[in-house]
């Protein structure tokens, strides 16, 4: 499966956010494993797999003990998270968790952001319909039934409290 990493590692070995590579293979600790006996080839993990190993592409990097050339190890890593509810009071209420993960993402679409300086030998580019290249024309039922919508949400926007019933 082809996968991009997701933070820095180590830059200085080419492991850097954006960095594509295919994973090769998945190490897991035996004891994470639940294996469903009446489903074929269904398990389930109980956390993060111990590495993966991955070759990367259009990268070099150095060599590793007993690995390919280009192939690296890629552990899960600890990340502190913030979620914040918004209660109706206008309060709000934090809580502070950490998560264990894979830094890796799959790496078959990307949004323009994540593009940007990437040299790429063949793209598919999804244009929305504001672009006047394509001469987009909506059926003028649609655009009403879009221009009551639009009237409708600012409508609601400027609305100080719901109306009663």
């Amino acid at each position: 499966m082809k996968v991009t990493l997701t933070v820095n590692i180590c830059i200085y070995d080419n492991l850097a956010n954006g960095t594509q590579g295919i994973i090769r293979q998945i190490v897991y600790d035996e004891n994470s494993i639940n294996i469903f006996p009446n489903k074929k080839n269904n398990f389930m993990l109980n956390k993060p797999p111990k590495y993966v190993i991955v070759e990367l592409l259009n990268s070099t990097t150095g060599s590793y003990k007993d690995l390919p050339p280009n192939h690296v190890l890629i552990y899960p890593i600890k990340r502190e998270c913030t979620y914040t509810a918004y209660k109706c009071d206008g309060t709000t209420l934090q809580k502070r968790f950490q998560r264990l993960q894979l830094p890796l993402t799959p790496a078959y679409a990307f949004t323009d952001y994540k593009c940007q300086g990437r040299t790429l030998n063949k793209v598919i580019i999804d244009l929305t319909s504001n672009e006047s290249i394509l001469n987009l024309k909506l059926p003028s039922t649609l655009q009403d039934e879009i221009d009551r919508l639009n009237k409708c949400a600012q409508t609601t926007a400027h609305l100080e409290q719901w109306p009663d019933d």
